[in-house]
Order: C-alpha cells, then structure tokens, then sequence
C-alpha cells in the first residue's frame, strides 16, 4: 500500500533518529520557535499599533469599535504569530524529509509465523528473531531495565539474593522468575520490568513507542519503506500476543536496577 508519511513518522525522519533514542531536552527548534514567534509579535503589533491604527488619524470612533479593534489586535499579535511559525518550521521539517525520503511511504503487512529467542551478548539481554512465511527475518536486540520503589528495595534484593552465593557481586536471575517476583502482592505498582533500549534490522525502528518486550510478540507487523530510495524505515508490531516463553538469564541484576520515589512519578 502506497501512502504518505505520518506526522509522527516525518518526526522522526526529521531528526533521523529512532524515536525511542530521542531524548527531551530544549533543541534550537525550540529557541527557533520562540524567537520567530516574538518577531513576528513584534512586527504584528507595531504595524497595528504604531503605523496602521485608524484611531491615531481619526476621531469619532465609537467605544465599541475600539473594543473590536483591541479584540483583533490581540488576536492578531498572539495567534497569528504562532500559526505562522508553526506554517513555516513545518515547511522547513517537510523540505528536509522530501529531499531524504520523498513524500509517500510503501507499507507491507505480514503474518508472524515463527519467533526464536536468544541470550543476548554483552550489549543486550536477548535477541527476538521474528519470521514470516518468507522466511524473511526481523531482529530485535532487546536491553532490559529494572525500576523499583525505595520502599521495597530491600524486599527486592532479597528476592534476588537467593540466586546467587551469598555475597556474590554479581547475580545472575531468569526472566521468568523476575517476573514472578514481581508479581508478589508487594512489588504491585511498585517494581516492573520495562525496555531499556532495543534496536532491529530497519534503520529507525518503530515509529511507535514501545516500553515492554512481549509488545513484539504480535501475530502481525508491517514494515515501512520510503518509496524513493527503497529502503526500510519502521517495523510496526500489531495484532494479538504470541504465547512465547523466554527462557533467558538476567545476568548481573543489581546493574540494571533504577530505584525512585513514590514522589517521582507525580513529576
């Protein structure tokens, strides 16, 4: 199927970075964005104010007239600058994304037949192969984060302790039985199991965010190629969960552990 790129997908081809790498700090489109909106303020309000304004040349307006021109001011002056700056850094995000990628998309569905899973190396904790009748192959490197509460981190460390010899540094725990730690009454809505990073065999991923592992084992996918130049941009994981047991270890737990605060999350 022949389409145009999403909103979402020309964002991320924009910065051509996948979007779970993209990080949230203020960037020169922001500084951009500011400094044209109080241009085009500035400008706006000067020609109203100062060398448009009927009432610095005529007299006789009537109280409501001058109220209308005030309501059209400000909207003139707040607004309008910030529809034009949005028009013109939209133009310049759909000039660069034309000239790399063209403007339409082909996407692919494909039926998942098969998924393996391996241990991972030291860059990620396991690799998921993904399969279709083709026999053509998609391959995710998953690295794998642990966030726990405070309040229970103590209960965690015992948890996993009993994996390992007794002062041990190092504690090496089956995903399977992280999972059923986890599931305890007490780590409820106080510890999870969530996606560090991954990476796949397509240049930038996804195009949707994804926070936990099982999210690839869909009984469908879609690749996403830019037209022009033929390439696989974005796998897209759909359809309903894959019953798939992943016999991997966690090795060295305590280095993937994050602990936070309750109050954390109300940041």
């Amino acid at each position: 199927m022949t389409r145009k790129f999403t909103e979402k997908e020309k964002n991320i081809l924009y910065k051509d970075i996948p979007i779970q790498k993209q990080d949230y700090e203020v960037n020169w489109e922001t500084y951009l964005f500011i400094i044209l909106n109080i241009m085009f303020s500035v400008l706006i309000f000067k020609a109203l104010i100062f060398d448009y304004n009927p009432f610095l040349k005529e007299e006789g307006f009537s109280l409501w007239i001058a109220i209308i021109y005030v309501l059209i001011v400000i909207i003139l002056v707040f607004i309008v600058p910030y529809l034009l700056t949005v028009f013109m850094l939209n133009l310049i995000r759909n000039i660069i994304v034309y000239s790399r990628y063209g403007k339409y998309a082909e996407e692919n569905a494909l039926e998942t037949t098969e998924i393996e899973v391996f241990q991972g190396d030291k860059d990620e904790d396991f690799i998921i192969q993904v399969f279709n009748a083709k026999e053509e192959k998609i391959e995710i490197k998953i690295a794998l984060k642990i966030s726990v509460e405070y309040s229970v981190k103590e209960d965690f460390l015992k948890e996993i302790g009993n994996y390992g010899p007794k002062g041990s540094e190092k504690i090496d725990v089956p995903l399977q039985d992280i999972l059923k730690i986890f599931n305890a009454k007490i780590f409820t809505k106080k510890a999870g199991l969530i996606l560090k990073d991954y990476s796949t065999t397509v240049k930038l991923d996804s195009s949707e965010k994804i926070y936990y592992f099982r999210d690839f084992l869909k009984t469908k996918y879609n690749l996403v190629y830019a037209k022009k130049i033929n390439e696989v941009l974005f796998v897209n994981f759909y359809g309903d969960d894959m019953a798939k047991d992943i016999d991997i270890l966690v090795k060295d737990v305590e280095s993937k552990v994050e602990y936070y605060y309750n109050e954390d999350r109300l940041l």
